[in-house]
């Protein structure tokens, strides 16, 4: 049999591991116990080095200490562009989602956005766009997800309005301390 160090004892078999490392730990708990109490008080001293700067606003959770930011002129603005999408239609269910991911890529440019189109392997396309926040660094970053081609036309119509109108209402706040990343991918 080959020799181990002592402190191991025999290893025959995988079981024979997990009884040798147990009664190897067990047997110094104290020890282990010891070091692993300086770990903790180490992370404990370097959490405040390691933590990142975060900032919540107490009147956040204060019912009525903030306004609202969407009223009635973007529900408005929101129920156009459902309207002008009602209209957007192709001959098939593919080429209405085709020239809807158009339409929205032409939106979100008139509205100054960056805006990018990307092909999919299967000859469909997906659109995502950025709003850069004024305060924030560019490390993070929120994100809207809109799957068109999965549901019924006008309710698509309608939510993809009123994406566009959130993301454009959010995307130009000053408070916006992370970028806003809106992606409209093609679900079929």
């Amino acid at each position: 049999a080959r020799r181990h160090p002592s402190w191991c004892g025999t290893m025959s078999s995988l079981g024979a591991v997990a009884r040798s490392l147990t009664v190897c730990v067990l047997s110094r708990a104290q020890k282990a116990a010891v070091v692993l109490y300086a770990c903790a008080i180490v992370a404990v001293l370097a959490y405040p080095k390691l933590a990142r700067r975060t900032f919540v606003d107490e009147n956040a959770f204060l019912v009525g200490a903030t306004r609202g930011m969407f009223d009635v002129k973007d529900a408005r603005a929101a129920s156009d562009s459902a309207r002008i999408l009602r209209d957007v239609a192709g001959s098939t269910r593919t080429q209405t989602t085709a020239k809807r991911m158009e339409w929205i890529t032409r939106a979100l440019d008139a509205r100054g956005f960056e805006s990018y189109a990307s092909p999919t392997f299967d000859g469909g396309m997906n659109t995502h766009a950025i709003a850069r926040a004024t305060r924030g660094d560019g490390r993070e970053c929120m994100v809207l997800l809109t799957s068109l081609g999965v549901m019924d036309v006008d309710a698509e119509a309608v939510t993809i309005g009123l994406a566009l109108r959130v993301f454009e209402t959010v995307g130009r706040a000053d408070w916006l301390a992370k970028d806003l990343i809106w992606v409209a991918i093609d679900g079929e």
